[in-house]
């Protein structure tokens, strides 16, 4: 029974534990507060009259208003089980008046308390829905509100079917008074249910709780900020204040049709007695429709096509009504209203706030339901006042332009969705300057403000970071700051910031020049004394004739600068040639300082034809000697010497050192060899995100036409490492997307096949051979799945023209549920639905069951173990090869000599230490 049950609610196993008491909440409050809201409705149009209806929606839009006033101050300071306690509390405090009222007199005559009952009526319902939704959205993620949220929704319609069933049976018999009693009762009765809630289930939260003490002024301008700088929170708050204005016309059309119906019945409370019967009727036809259909409707059209039907359903309706108005087509009205909102706007709207910057979610959400609604109505009532004879013409011109604004809020969805994944990623590989090009002149002003802030703390390396991020904001009016501030630092920070200031794009200015000349001649201390003379030097700022006794002194760098200034002077002097000497003493020096210093002076000496004597250093056994000479032929390089380019890419691959690889790097990216482009990217596989970032730089400076068949090769290459075909993938990308995607699909169908196999393996090899222990194995598979699915994910991402597709990796890789939903959505939207179908299993936290069978469902055959090792060694993971080796040199089996001979030849430097480790084992 309990897995018939989850199949209709479209649940998982043992998720109705956590469901049931959401369910019951929602149950509760709904039955009274929105039998309040029918109760009133239908004794405001027996006592007062459809007349009298826009006034009364003006009084409904001002109350509204002034809760929204309190309500959004409240979201910061008031926990969100408090707030929604609030608002009960409230309503019960109300509910009790109107009870106390119609007690107390046989039944009262006075229009101004039917007022008062209608909008009491409305606040109570909207302002419960409204919390109760703020309230469950911090215990689910985007992808579980798909399916849990339709299902609360389906009880909220519940309750409301209830409580019309129970106006329709007990009206005549108990009277309001009774019912009022009634629903007070149950909405009570939901207090502690959650408290219940708020003890027991365990809250997601996407980021810190702000501080709440911050100024409601500061609050309401941050709120402004950002709701201006996203477009789509813009757009979505515009649909629906214009849904809003369009289901309070629909409202009165239907309502002034059926009083010119009705008021020709002689039976008393016959209106509201229909009027509770169609509330019972639609309400549980909302029920079964969210119930069952809604979340298997979002999973299979997804909600950027769902949120089409409401307005074309409410234009459709007008459009029929328009040309002949009676009683069937009001009545539709009715369910556009009833129906349509609440099964679809609403259920969209739980799912599209999160595609809101999330610090703003749950304001917005209130101001959508507390606030534009209100606003809504008043202007509704306001056109309605004019325009009454005319409400089905306003109703067609509003439901076409509502259309209109969900088309492009469609559009919009994908990379707002996106949007806010970014905003909660940390990009460890993003530059300092990356991050300054996309920050407006507000922000730049702010960040800029608040590092000034930091040079005045005591940790220096503090301070010192927060100089080099000044410094490369290239702000003229912060200069002289920054100068001053380098007294403030000691000896080794002096050092470090002089060395930054020469990296700068300030390094000749004149106020630099002459504040470093000052210490120059001011600071006793040596090695300050040295680092600006050096300096001086590169800029040839130095005059040779007064630092030649310089070139014997025992501080290397003031001998190096001297060394410097008398070779790069336009002038030869007899100092020339005892300069270079020097020079030449240092460059055979045995001392690793020395050398360093040497080889520095022929990179600032800007002679290209260095180059053929820096490039004998580059085999040196010192880093050091290795990461000072790449860095000088970085300052040599350039397109007339791209002979040199198969050298350079030559001690890329070998080097460890992420100084010195960065430096071959540049002098690649300055020789400007397209050759290099297909090696480069393969010996790219061990390389750090931000290396990679360069080899991406590099290689699109070179012509398209030159570029795109090796990459084309090189990402449909099996045997290459996953590291570099995706590389590849997202310079094609870049290149020529159209080419991209004409590949797309045979490529990622290929990849998935591959990461059911090991998923599928990694589960059940060592079942199939128990004898032997195949744990590294396992392992390997595992690390293998993932990281094919890490390569489909990105490739999704690169595809779509997503910027930063890495990010959609990282996220699905994060503990925080909803920013894990939030990359699933964002993949969802990116890719084919035949494609995310074979996908999807792999992406949810579900049990292996379902991707054991979508294996065979796709044509997957299960190997032995010879099999599978086979297919490892043609993997283009060394890893995986290394094991498959290992494997086979451990079973004896056959070739597995000759195999390992074929990557020794090969030159795969791994294998050379792992051949001989594994030869000396057997």
């Amino acid at each position: 029974m309990g897995g018939v049950l989850r199949k209709i609610f479209n649940l998982y196993p043992g998720e109705e534990r956590k469901a049931a008491p959401f369910a019951i909440l929602a149950l509760l409050w709904s039955i009274g507060g929105y039998g309040f809201l029918t109760l009133s409705e239908g004794l405001f149009l027996e006592h007062v009259g459809a007349h009298a209806l826009p006034p009364a929606y003006l009084g409904i839009a001002v109350a509204m208003c002034l809760l929204s006033a309190l309500l959004l101050p409240a979201l910061h300071r008031l926990s969100l089980h408090y707030l929604l306690l609030s608002v009960i509390t409230g309503a019960i405090t109300g509910s009790l008046i109107i009870y106390l009222l119609l007690s107390l007199t046989s039944f009262p005559v006075s229009p101004t308390f039917w007022y008062f009952f209608k909008i009491l009526g409305w606040i109570i319902p909207v302002a419960t829905y409204t919390c109760f939704w703020a309230f469950i959205d911090q215990y689910y993620d985007l992808q579980d509100a798909k399916r849990f949220f339709c299902l609360f929704n389906s009880v909220i319609f519940l309750g409301d079917a209830i409580a019309g069933g129970l106006i329709s049976l007990f009206l005549e018999s108990v009277g309001p008074s009774g019912l009022i009693a009634l629903f007070i009762l149950l909405i009570t009765a939901s207090i502690p249910v959650i408290f219940f809630i708020s003890r027991h289930e365990k809250a997601i939260s996407m980021e810190p709780l702000e501080e709440v003490t911050a100024p409601i002024q500061q609050e309401t301008k941050s709120f402004l900020q950002t709701v201006f700088r996203s477009h789509f929170t813009m757009i979505l708050m515009g649909f629906y204040f214009l849904m809003q204005i369009l289901a309070v016309v629909t409202e009165y059309s239907y309502m002034d049709s059926f009083e010119r119906i009705f008021k020709n019945t002689s039976e008393e409370n016959a209106l509201t007695e229909f009027l509770g019967t169609c509330g019972m009727c639609v309400s549980l036809g909302n029920m079964l429709f969210c119930m069952i259909f809604y979340s298997r409707l979002v999973q299979k059209f997804g909600i950027s096509n769902i949120i089409l039907i409401a307005p074309t359903f409410f234009l459709v309706v007008f459009l029929l009504w328009g040309w002949h108005d009676f009683l069937p087509f009001a009545i539709l009205g009715f369910i556009a209203r009833e129906g349509m909102v609440y099964t679809f706007d609403d259920n969209n709207l739980h799912l599209l706030v999160t595609a809101v910057p999330t610090k703003i979610k749950n304001q917005v959400r209130i101001f959508i339901e507390s606030f534009f609604e209100p606003v809504g109505m008043f202007i509704s009532a306001s056109l309605l006042l004019f325009l009454q004879e005319k409400s089905l013409t306003l109703g067609i011109i509003l439901s076409c332009m509502a259309l209109g604004v969900i088309l492009v809020l469609r559009s919009r969805y994908h990379k707002a969705i996106f949007s806010n994944l970014l905003s909660n990623a940390i990009r460890f590989e993003k530059k300092m300057g990356d991050w300054i090009s996309h920050l407006s002149k507000k922000e730049r002003k702010e960040l800029e403000i608040n590092l000034l802030s930091k040079l005045k703390r005591i940790e220096e390396p503090t301070q010192l970071i927060a100089y080099e991020y000044l410094l490369k904001m290239q702000n003229p009016q912060i200069l002289t700051r920054l100068l001053h501030q380098l007294g403030h630092l000691s000896v080794p920070g002096k050092l470090k910031a002089i060395e930054m200031l020469g990296a700068s794009n300030w390094a000749q200015e004149a106020p630099v020049i002459e504040h470093l000349e000052k210490w120059r001649r001011t600071v006793p201390h040596p090695s300050i004394r040295s680092a600006i003379h050096f300096y001086f030097a590169k800029y040839s700022l130095l005059k040779p004739e007064r630092i030649f006794n310089d070139l014997n002194h025992d501080q290397l760098e003031l001998r190096g600068a001297a060394i410097l200034s008398f070779k790069t002077a336009t002038k030869q002097t007899i100092y020339t040639e005892v300069a270079e000497q020097k020079h030449e003493s240092l460059l055979h020096s045995s001392d690793e300082k020395e050398l360093c210093m040497g080889i520095r002076i022929l990179g600032f000496e800007k002679n290209g034809s260095h180059i053929v004597l820096l490039l004998p250093f580059l085999n040196h056994s010192s880093t050091l000697v290795k990461r000072a000479s790449a860095r000088a032929i970085a300052l040599l390089a350039g397109p007339s010497y791209s002979e040199h380019a198969d050298t350079i890419l030559a001690h890329l691959s070998l080097t460890t050192d992420s100084d010195t690889r960065l430096a071959y790097l540049q002098i690649l990216e300055k020789l400007e060899a397209a050759h290099i482009a297909k090696p480069l990217i393969i010996s790219s596989v061990y390389f750090r995100p931000s290396e990679r970032k360069l080899v991406e730089k590099l290689v699109l400076q070179f012509k398209k036409e030159l570029l795109l068949e090796d990459l084309i090769s090189i990402l449909h290459n099996e045997h290459v490492h996953i590291r570099a075909r995706l590389l590849a993938g997202r310079l094609i990308g870049k290149l020529s997307l159209r080419d991209l995607r004409l590949r797309f699909h045979p490529l990622i169908k290929k990849e998935l096949r591959r990461a059911y196999l090991y998923y599928y393996h990694a589960h059940t090899i060592q079942k199939q051979t128990p004898s032997y222990d195949l744990s590294i194995l396992e392992k390997t598979l595992t690390t293998g799945y993932e990281v094919i699915l890490d390569f489909i994910i990105q490739m999704i991402g690169v595809a779509s023209a997503l910027e930063d597709s890495e990010v959609l990796s990282f996220t699905m890789k994060s503990k925080n549920r909803k920013l894990r939903a939030q990359a699933l959505e964002t993949i969802e939207k990116s890719c084919d639905p035949k494609i995310f179908t074979l996908l999807r299993p792999l992406l949810e936290a579900r049990g292996p069951d379902e991707r054991m069978r979508k294996f065979f469902e796709e044509g997957g055959k299960e190997l032995d173990l010879s099999e599978l090792l086979e297919s490892l060694a043609q993997s283009g993971s060394i890893v995986e090869q290394i094991v498959s080796l290992s494997y086979k040199a451990h079973f004896n089996a056959p070739g597995w000599r000759e195999a390992l001979q074929k990557k020794l030849e090969e030159e795969e430097t791994v294998f050379h230490h792992f051949a001989h480790e594994l030869l000396r084992a057997t």
